[in-house]
């Protein structure tokens, strides 16, 4: 059979379309590894959040409304236990363990009742800054509208390199149907999506890397099930077991520092925070490369002269 040009290059073309889609089947078999970040903590809850732009860690020790937050001057000094000051937040605290700082706030759940209420607080004086009764479809009773281990988990706060979000489970869904509410400006919800996890459709645990929501189905399963796109809620199975949090599991809380590409969590059983570093590589979702004004600029010169030499070929 003969070929002209133009079918090798779409041969060459597929063939390629094909190993890529190969790989991508094959990366989402992925095994990621923790390592041990601080141990022996006294209390059962922690919360952690690390604010990308100045590296601050921002621990509080409870996930029923407590009032308290150790701030760190960086992740060094939350390992070895050695705060900068303690925050304070009024009138009151947040519920759950999933917070987010950002743009000197503290972002986290206000309230224990059914809604899925919100508020900030200043990270400076630890001061309420804004609140908001709910997002509009989202629920907050415990144990019916929340990660599958309860915890107030019914409003979490996310953040990566493409923005901050509330993940939560929809009103009396049972634990069935989910939705991601994407922030602007404070806690103002510029767009929702809505999605069911594959399986069972109950969530444990959660995190964003890169535009997508990572879930497992339990909170007693170090197995990542579920990859979720953060704009159009369209769900891929996934199998990623991570390694190193022990030898039993209660993950009651995630966050991930994308200024360093690391994904933190804590195990309830052991009292111990992990970390796994180069989280967006071991999960299979590097960030965009976007190339340097010059380098467009050549690519920009490249494809221009690859298109006259064609023309002066075909002439």
């Amino acid at each position: 059979m003969k070929f002209n040009k133009n079918s090798i290059h779409f041969t060459t073309a597929l063939s390629i379309a094909v190993s890529l889609v190969t790989a991508m089947s094959a990366a989402q078999a992925n095994t990621i590894n923790f390592t041990t970040l601080r141990s022996g903590f006294v209390d059962s809850f922690e919360s952690l959040s690390v604010d990308p732009s100045n590296g601050k860690v921002y621990e509080r020790t409870s996930f029923q409304g407590g009032t308290a937050v150790r701030v760190y001057a960086n992740m060094v000094d939350f390992a070895a236990a050695t705060p900068s000051s303690t925050l304070n937040l009024a009138p009151q605290g947040f519920y759950g363990t999933y917070s987010a700082v950002r743009d000197g706030q503290l972002y986290g759940r206000s309230s224990n009742g059914s809604n899925s209420d919100a508020m900030t607080w200043s990270t400076t004086t630890g001061t309420q800054t804004s609140s908001i009764s709910g997002y509009a479809g989202m629920g907050g009773i415990n144990g019916t509208d929340t990660f599958n281990w309860g915890g107030y988990s019914g409003v979490n706060f996310m953040q990566d390199s493409t923005g901050l979000y509330v993940v939560g489970g929809a009103a009396g869904a049972g634990n069935n149907n989910w939705q991601i509410e994407t922030l602007g400006t404070g806690l103002n919800s510029v767009s929702s999506t809505v999605f069911s996890p594959a399986g069972s459709g109950s969530l444990g645990y959660g995190f964003i890397i890169n535009g997508t929501l990572f879930t497992g189905a339990s909170f007693s399963s170090n197995n990542v099930t579920n990859a979720i796109n953060v704009d159009t809620g369209a769900v891929s199975i996934v199998n990623n077991n991570l390694l190193g949090l022990g030898s039993s599991y209660y993950l009651s809380d995630f966050s991930y520092n994308y200024a360093s590409d690391t994904l933190y969590a804590y195990n309830t059983m052991t009292r111990t925070f992990y970390q796994a570093a180069n989280a967006s590589v071991q999960f299979g979702v590097p960030a965009a490369v976007i190339p340097e004004p010059g380098t467009l600029i050549l690519l920009g010169l490249g494809l221009a002269g690859l298109g006259f030499s064609r023309r002066k070929r075909a002439s």
